[in-house]
């Protein structure tokens, strides 16, 4: 197994949870990995990142039950790169009704097809094909469950890994001779999908529960022992679950707020009324062809605000020039902080938080010195539906001192850090629950009027107000003057409130009274309401 020519990975439930967790693991070491799941659009898309990575994926759709598709796909997936070296079984399904008093036929039946039936299919058709290889390894996702019965797992669920346990052993015994081995991994709880969906399970606990990586770390030692040794079973399971690891943060990967983006039509104008207010602006970059955009950017410490325009109609900014033509400029983004973007999609689909496929890029950076540098960044973006207003993304630094560059944090207007982002809901605190789910310090509290959803240390946080609420808090001329879709507003703290208002004066741009601060209109900023408070 140290030899990746040796042959191909297959995956089969590949589009999520331990099956994504596994095709990272194995692709990382160098195996190429063949990904099966019944719905094609996940696994294409996860192909497609781990090749971009610089690993060999490669997606075939599949439904395990579907015997002859299932024989057909073995042999094109050896076919591929040469034989099959590991077989992860690792299809699954579990239902809501899961115990003898709320009996759903229908539902206990497909249990035990997909996970028995569906089993047996992808076993029978590798054999053939290890056997002429002259051995490999099966890895089959069996559970707790299947060695100790579990109320919570349910009767099917349970009644079916017991089987699959025992269908493992079963290919020890037989096929030993062939140089086959086979292991079931029985974990407990692991934070999936699938245990979110479990009645009564408290998305809390998710942290403290098996990670889907950790499991795929134990398939890869599995795959890599001494080829005269046969581990049988492997049970494993969460040290402990007690009520006060509920008081602890998620394990979750958005660690606050990162940069907002504006985005603009004319975007050498925006930049000029930005320079009138007082701030001072990076000189403007330039992305790739294929992009068809340009920047410019105001540095604080921890966080910074981007003004983003096109220059360039192409495919890529489509979607882009539809929302300003729609509704004009606004302030359409916020990017979350994250270490890593394709851990942190890894890590939200195990809450239950979709994001899209990581796409990675660079732009080239003007120096001081008359150089220039090189910006690398990888994003990952929310799903619409978890995003009440605007649009939301991840964003992983890969250049971090190209951007924090300190001939570029110091403002006139004494700025220092975004304070905050303002957003209108017809439901407030439905909205600002939304929002708090999306980062690992998400908290609601009342304020302002609104909803105050607390995003992390050093992180602007997002106030959450009703149309009425925000009306009253600037106007409505400025509240309309903005596009609904959008954001309303943004905050930016300043260490000199008196400093900050002259210098917005000396720009020429009125200001209107906010307590603790002024506010800008949207005329003056390019369809966002700019509030100044003191730090």
């Amino acid at each position: 197994m140290n030899n990746p020519a040796a042959g191909t990975v297959w995956i089969t439930g590949a589009g999520s949870g331990i099956g994504a967790a596994l095709a990272w693991r194995f692709a990382q070491e160098g195996f190429p990995v063949a990904l099966s799941a019944r719905t094609e659009a996940p696994i294409v898309a996860l192909a497609a990142e781990i090749n971009a990575a610089g690993g060999q994926a490669r997606a075939f759709a599949l439904d395990v039950l579907d015997r002859a598709a299932v024989f057909d796909s073995a042999r094109r997936i050896a076919d591929w790169q040469g034989g099959i070296a590991v077989l992860c079984n690792n299809a699954g399904l579990n239902n809501p009704h899961r115990h003898w008093d709320d009996i759903d036929f229908a539902e206990w039946d497909a249990v035990i097809a997909t996970n028995l039936s569906g089993a047996i299919n992808v076993i029978a058709a590798t054999l053939p094909i290890m056997r002429a290889c002259g051995g490999g390894v099966m890895i089959h996702t069996a559970s707790l469950a299947g060695r100790h019965h579990m109320p919570a797992a349910g009767v099917p669920y349970g009644a079916s890994k017991h089987a699959l346990v025992d269908l493992s052993a079963s290919l020890n015994a037989a096929e030993g001779k062939n140089g086959i081995r086979s292991t079931a991994l029985c974990p407990g709880e692991v934070a999936t999908p699938l245990l979110l969906k479990r009645p009564g399970f408290d998305p809390g606990l998710m942290q403290w529960m098996i990670q889907p990586e950790d499991v795929a770390e134990l398939a890869l030692t599995v795959a890599r022992m001494n080829p005269a040794v046969a581990i049988h079973e492997i049970v494993f399971a969460p040290l402990q679950r007690d009520s006060k690891r509920k008081e602890s943060p998620m394990s979750h990967p958005v660690k606050g707020v990162d940069h907002l983006f504006l985005l603009t039509a004319d975007l050498d104008g925006s930049a000029d009324r930005w320079r009138r207010l007082g701030f001072t602006l990076s000189p403007r970059g330039t992305h790739s062809p294929e992009k068809g955009t340009a920047n410019y950017t105001i540095i604080f410490e921890h966080d910074y605000f981007e003004l983003l325009g096109i220059i360039a109609d192409t495919q890529a900014n489509l979607h882009q020039r539809e929302m300003i033509a729609r509704d004009g400029d606004g302030l359409r983004a916020i990017a979350c902080r994250i270490d890593d973007a394709h851990a942190a999609r890894r890590l939200l689909a195990a809450l239950g938080i979709g994001a899209e496929p990581v796409a990675e890029f660079s732009r080239p950076l003007p120096l001081p010195d008359g150089g220039t540098g090189t910006a690398a960044f990888a994003v990952t973006h929310f799903a619409g539906q978890d995003t009440p207003a605007g649009f939301m993304f991840m964003c992983q630094h890969k250049t971090p001192d190209m951007v924090w560059r300190p001939e570029l944090q110091t403002h006139a207007n004494t700025a220092r850090a975004l304070a905050g982002i303002v957003a209108v809901s017809d439901d407030p605190e439905q909205a600002a629950g939304r929002y708090a789910r999306l980062f690992a310090a998400g908290q609601v509290t009342p304020a302002d009027g609104g909803w105050l959803v607390a995003t992390g240390a050093d992180s602007a946080p997002i106030l959450c107000l009703s149309p009425a609420v925000a009306a009253a808090r600037w106007s409505e001329a400025a509240l309309a003057a903005t596009p609904a879709s959008a954001f309303a507003a943004m905050r930016v703290a300043v260490r000199d409130l008196a400093a900050a208002r002259a210098a917005v004066a000396a720009g020429g741009v009125a200001t209107h009274d906010l307590p603790g601060g002024f506010w800008v209109a949207p005329a003056d900023t390019s369809g966002v309401i700019l509030e100044f408070v003191a730090s």
